[in-house]
């Protein structure tokens, strides 16, 4: 669909949210597709019966200290801000200490990277064979990534 919506919306040079949302209505609901045997989307949509909370259950840290993400996708942690993920907007981590001034950052049971106080960094727990990525914290709202 993205494909077909860049190439026709720019061979028509429309540019105003009105002709794009024109061109989206007619995709769905008047264009046939060949995937669905002449068939629109619209034909085929089905509202999920299932209600979207937006909420996680509150999960139990134990003894871990607790924070909560902001809407930037940061950790604030004693004076400084460390980016952990936008996707974790707006929900608590747990912080278990291993050592002077570092602590694993821990999403339910999903260990998400490490925090050093004295680096001012954020280590990310990749998988194997991912680059190592090292997130600097800032006393402003930024911070920036630098890879190895």
């Amino acid at each position: 669909m993205h494909k077909d919506m860049k190439s026709e919306l720019q061979a028509e040079r429309a540019d105003t949210q009105t002709e794009m949302d024109e061109w989206v209505h007619e995709f769905n609901t008047i264009r046939p597709h060949q995937a669905l045997n002449g068939d629109t989307p619209a034909q085929h949509y089905r509202k999920s019966p299932r209600v979207y909370t937006n909420s996680l259950v509150d999960y139990d840290y134990g003894n871990m200290q607790t924070r909560k993400i902001d809407k930037h996708g940061d950790l604030k942690w004693h004076s400084m801000d460390y980016f952990l993920s936008e996707a974790l907007r707006g929900e608590r981590i747990g912080l278990k200490s291993i050592g002077k001034r570092r602590y694993e950052a821990w999403f339910c049971e999903h260990l998400l990277g490490i925090i050093d106080e004295e680096a001012e960094t954020f280590t990310p727990q990749l998988a194997k064979g991912c680059r190592q990525r090292i997130i600097h914290a800032r006393r402003k709202q930024k911070a920036y990534i630098k890879e190895f």
